[in-house]
C-alpha cells in the first residue's frame, strides 16, 4: 500500500509546477453536490488521471466526498491510490490545504480515516495543526487523531517500504 501512496504523492509532486503554472481554475461552488461533479467512481478516476494536465484543487473536497459516496475508500489496497492523491494535492497547495480539508466534511465516520491519513501523509510542515483543526469534526476517530499527533502512528515517511515479492527458488 505504501508503494501506491508514494506513487500517487510522487505523481502529484512531479506535476506540481504544472499546477502552479496553469491558469487559475474556476472556483467550484461549495454547495455543488459531489454526485453532480462525480456521478460515479469512474468520473473520479478520470479527474484524478487528468489532474496533472488540468489541475483544479478547488474540486478536491467534492472529489473526496464522491470517493466516500462511491465506496472508494472501502478496499484498503485500492484506497492507497486515493489517499496518495489527496495527500499529494494537499502537499502541493500548502496555502490552501487547511481550507480544502475543512470543505471535505461532512463525511461518514468510516471514511474519516482516509482524511486523517491523507493529512498525515501529505508531508506538509503544518500537517499536525491542520489535523488538529478538523479533529472536532471526527469525534469517533479522536484516538486515531491523537496517535498521529503524538507520533504513535507513523506518517508516510516513517512507513517501511515494501520489500517486493519473495524471490523464486
Amino acid at each position: 500500500m505504501r508503494a501506491l501512496i508514494l506513487l500517487a504523492v510522487g505523481a502529484a509532486l512531479t506535476y506540481a509546477p504544472i499546477a502552479h503554472a496553469a491558469a487559475p481554475a474556476a472556483r467550484v461552488k461549495a454547495d455543488v453536490a459531489p454526485h453532480v461533479l462525480f456521478p460515479n467512481g469512474e468520473t473520479v478516476a478520470r479527474w484524478i488521471y487528468a489532474y496533472r494536465t488540468k489541475p483544479d484543487t478547488e474540486k478536491l473536497p467534492a472529489a473526496v466526498k464522491a470517493m466516500s459516496q462511491h465506496g472508494l475508500f472501502k478496499d484498503s489496497e485500492a484506497s492507497g491510490l486515493y489517499l496518495g492523491f489527496i495527500a499529494g494535492v494537499l502537499s502541493t497547495t500548502p496555502d490552501t490545504a487547511e481550507a480544502l480539508v475543512a470543505r471535505m466534511f461532512p463525511l461518514p465516520p468510516e471514511d474519516h480515516i482516509a482524511v486523517i491519513k491523507a493529512i498525515a501523509y501529505s508531508g506538509l510542515p503544518r500537517w499536525k495543526q491542520i489535523l488538529s483543526s478538523v479533529a472536532e469534526r471526527m469525534p469517533a476517530r479522536a484516538s486515531v487523531v491523537d496517535r498521529y499527533l503524538t507520533g504513535k502512528l507513523p506518517t508516510l515517511a516513517d512507513l517501511p517500504l515494501d520489500s517486493g515479492p519473495a524471490p523464486l527458488d
